[in-house]
């Protein structure tokens, strides 16, 4: 009676266990990226060009300046437009 006991309760913990496990997986982040290359009409890049990403939902903006290369990249952004 006592080792079935023990068994039932081992199975329950060890199922709570997966259970809480695999949630923890599941949660990711919602947050973007956009990465480009600013250039010319030329196809020249434009290296320390200011770049501005604006959420038109709250009129929130962000400046970034590209690289050398005329790279950025702009990171944790929230869904939107």
């Amino acid at each position: 009676m006592r080792f079935g006991r023990i068994a039932i309760t081992s199975l329950m913990l060890v199922g709570i266990l997966i259970t809480f496990s695999r949630t923890s997986y599941a949660q990711g982040s919602n947050l973007g990226t956009i990465r480009g290359t600013v250039t010319d009409s030329n196809g020249a890049v434009l290296p320390n060009a200011t770049v501005q990403v604006t959420d038109l939902a709250t009129g929130l903006s962000r400046d970034f300046t590209t690289n050398g290369e005329g790279n950025y990249e702009v990171v944790a952004l929230k869904p939107g437009t």
